[in-house]
Formats: structure tokens, sequence, C-alpha cells
């Protein structure tokens, strides 16, 4: 899970940052925000809330800013089992009083899954094969103190997609859990599509130790066994 045995020499920083995500799931859960920005597209904003020690997650997407106007893609995980589900607001019709709702869009969905729950956060790919990390110095995330790092991320080729070589940051507390994790990428052939694809995603976690629960969806499926 972490970047144990990917180099050659041992460090401090590069023990931090071994130790990040480990250290992340012992405080037992957090509340988190992403933003997922896509150059020449919109911009996309998760906000939810994890609990590692049971594997327990919820998180709903907005297509923009978060609002009650907003396309959304809710998820809950609970250990192995992932319910998941689009909701499209209501469409206003020309007429005067006329709207039309997305009927049948809103349905649950559920498949198993292998994913761990930080997979969701936090992409675990973002520190296979890291090759180097570098001490950037103290920054505020949130008004906590934290240390920044930069992790550089080698290039990968997936299916027929590729991943140029890039930077990722990680802003780490006093007790070395992930303040904050935020990278920009390039890929070329995702999905078929043609040209290069820059996006930039940055993930900042809160609320150590939050409360909460997560149940499965009324009326969803019933997982396959």
């Amino acid at each position: 899970m972490g970047l144990a045995g990917c180099g050659t020499t041992t460090s401090p920083a590069r023990s931090a940052v071994d130790a990040s995500l480990a250290r992340t799931e012992a405080a037992g859960s957090a509340r988190f925000v992403t933003i997922n920005t896509v150059v020449g597209s919109a911009t996309s904003t998760t906000i939810g809330w994890v609990d590692f020690t049971r594997s327990q997650l919820r998180l709903v997407r907005y297509d923009g800013l978060p609002s009650s106007v907003t396309a959304q893609y809710e998820v809950r995980q609970l250990g192995h089992t992932l319910y998941h589900r689009f909701i499209l607001v209501p469409t206003k019709l020309a007429s005067p009083g006329g709207v039309v709702g997305y009927l049948g869009l809103s349905r649950w969905d559920v498949q198993h899954t292998d994913q761990p729950v930080t997979a969701s956060i936090v992409p675990l790919g973002w520190f296979s094969g890291a090759d180097r990390v570098t001490v950037i110095g103290r920054a505020t995330v949130s008004g906590t103190g934290t240390m920044e790092y930069r992790v550089r991320v080698p290039g990968s080729t997936f299916s027929r997609a590729h991943l140029e070589p890039f930077y990722l940051y990680l802003w780490l507390d006093h007790e070395g859990r992930i303040r904050r994790a935020s990278c920009s990428e390039v890929e070329t052939g995702l999905n078929g599509r043609r040209g290069p694809l820059q996006l930039t995603i940055s993930t900042t976690l809160s609320d150590f130790g939050a409360p909460g629960h997560v149940q499965a969806p009324p009326h969803a499926p019933t997982p396959r066994s």
C-alpha cells in the first residue's frame, strides 16, 4: 500500500511518506473533500466520510460546486459491497410550470469490489513505483500545521492509455497522517480519447475520528454472493 521497498535508500522523508497511509487509516475515520479538474471540461467536487476500521464509505460527487441543482453521483461501500447511483436534477420544460424528472436514473446498482475504501480517497496507484521523495517545507492546511513532501511518480502504460511522469504532493500532520494529497496528471489514449487529457486531483482530509455510519440503501438490489 505504501512506498516500502520501492527505493534504493531510506531517508526520514521517505519513511514518513511510506507510513502515511497506515497512519491515516489508524485514525479510524475521517471526512474528505476532493476537487477534480479536467482542463477544457467541468470541475467536480466530492464530499464524503470514511471508516477505515469497518471498511465503510459514503460520498457524493457533484458536477461543479455542491448544490441541489447539480447532477450528483452517490456511492456507499460496505466492505466488499459497493452501492452507487446517479441523481439527475429535474429539468424545467419551456411551457410554464412544466417540469420533467429523469425517472429510472436514480435507482441503486450494486456490485462486488475488491478495492479498499482508501483507494476511493487517495488512489493507491499514486504511490506505486514512486522513486523519489523531497521535503518541500512547512505549510498550513485548513488551520493545521503540516510538512509538505513531493513524490516523483514515473510514467506508466495500462491498456491503451499512457500516464506521463508526474509529482504527487503530500501534506502530513504531526502524527504523520495525510491532510492533503494533490497531483496534476497528463494521460493519453484514455477511453480511446485522442490527444492528451490533463487533470488535477486534490483531496483534503479532516475531522479524524469523526463518528458516522453507512447503511445499505433501502430497496437496493441484493448483492450477489
